[in-house]
């Protein structure tokens, strides 16, 4: 699976509530990056930031491993 990959400070500066309420957030996958699906970029509730998204280089998932 692809995702858009972001620092920090893009992160920080992106994440948050747009329009009609629907929020924008990132998670951290197992190699430390912040990411979010790529899909965001065609969601017309996130057209304010749609530029700042595409912007953002597109990687593969890798997902945390998860302890039973």
């Amino acid at each position: 699976m692809k995702v858009l990959k972001a620092t920090l400070k893009q992160k920080n500066a992106l994440e948050g509530f747009y329009e009609e309420g629907y929020e924008l957030k990132f998670i951290e996958d197992a190699n430390g990056n912040w990411v979010v699906n790529d899909k965001v970029v065609n969601n017309g509730h996130f057209l304010s930031i749609r530029e700042q998204l595409q912007a953002l280089p597109l990687i593969d998932y890798v997902p945390k491993e998860v302890e039973l």
